[in-house]
């Protein structure tokens, strides 16, 4: 395991780094199970990301709020701080936080080009019902890859529970080179966020 542990050292060092919006539904939906068992993903996530990856912790209900964001070597603690305190609330502008999450992406993808890698981890319950900004033409616009950036900001969905809007989270998913993911049962949550880390 020694010769395993280093080639995975390696490989990080070599690989190269992420800058990443996780998007967290906290609607008031969310709470109970979902929301105990989402942080716990989300949580898995985050440690499961390099120290020089660049995270920012998005969460919404009918507002949307960035509480943490830089390098986990630097927000590290508090990111997962932030995480564990999350509370539901009401309401679900999920186009407004999509949006701006894309947003926030992109203007660090503007600074560091091609040297990192890109990608937005989005979750929810539920459909959206308090967006004031975006509607869901204007998300298809915004993230429609063109072709002279084929690579784009990866977006990854996950729909929890029986009333995740799976049409739209799907649609998202599909034009950002990502993967939609449907979790009926909440403890399979962890395992997702999991499993979507290793895509970064």
């Amino acid at each position: 395991t020694l010769v395993f542990d280093r080639v995975r050292e390696v490989w990080h060092e070599v690989k190269k780094h992420a800058h990443i919006a996780i998007v967290f539904d906290k609607s008031g939906s969310m709470a109970g199970e979902k929301i105990s068992y989402a942080i716990q993903g989300a949580q898995a996530f985050a440690s499961a990301m390099d120290t020089k990856d660049w995270l920012a912790w998005l969460v919404f209900d009918n507002q949307i709020s960035c509480t943490t964001q830089g390098l986990k070597s630097e927000t590290g603690e508090k990111l997962l701080s932030d995480i564990k305190s999350t509370t539901a609330g009401s309401g679900t502008a999920l186009y407004d936080a999509v949006a701006e999450a894309f947003d926030k992406i992109g203007n660090e993808r503007q600074t560091r080009g091609d040297s990192v890698r890109y990608g937005i981890v989005i979750l929810s319950d539920g459909k959206d019902t308090n967006s004031r900004k975006a509607t869901l033409a204007l998300l298809e616009a915004k993230l429609k890859p063109s072709e002279r950036d084929a690579t784009g900001i990866q977006i990854h969905t996950i729909g929890i529970g029986t009333d995740a809007d799976d049409a739209v989270l799907k649609k998202i998913a599909n034009m950002a080179h990502g993967k939609y993911w449907k979790v009926k049962n909440p403890a399979d949550v962890v395992e997702v966020y999991k499993e979507i880390a290793t895509y970064y």
